[in-house]
């Protein structure tokens, strides 16, 4: 029995752990199909791929790395960590009695928002993630409804 290796149904994970194209054009994937006569391969059941809490953190982690244009998860992490250490130095600023110009104002509210963009998407990712099973269509943005 073969298993999709995705929700998009487009992959097979073959016995051995190799992807198999779900692609008519490859040979493995109509010997899986079709069965082979020359081998007496008989046709396999390929079982639906169920998503599991990985792939709901994934899509989490996609749509963070859309919202502040990182260019893959090291890049993400790049960007979490300067956007922290700038906004301690605003807060450093007023604990300090001072006083945010417009500019570092600016900053600070485009700053908050992405925080709350961000822990909106964490919050959707939480509840999807303790679902039994995840829903097939997690990817949805039914489900995502508070992030952007």
């Amino acid at each position: 029995m073969y298993k999709f290796y995705n929700s998009q149904k487009n992959q097979i994970i073959g016995a051995n752990g190799t992807l198999i194209p779900v692609d008519e054009a490859n040979a493995d994937y109509r010997r899986i199909k079709y069965g082979d006569e020359v081998t007496g391969d008989r046709p396999q059941t390929i079982e639906n791929y169920a998503p599991s809490p990985d792939d709901v953190r994934s899509e989490a982690g996609r749509r963070m790395m859309a919202l502040v244009g990182a260019r893959d998860a090291k890049h993400l992490e790049i960007i979490i960590s300067n956007g922290l250490r700038e906004t301690v130095r605003l807060q450093q600023v007023l604990i300090g009695g001072g006083t945010l110009d417009a500019v570092q104002a600016s900053r600070k509210a485009s700053l908050e928002g992405a925080d709350s963009a961000m822990e909106a998407i964490r919050e959707a990712s939480n509840v999807l993630e303790t679902m039994d099973p995840v829903p097939d269509d997690y990817a949805d943005d039914k489900y995502w409804r508070n992030a952007p």
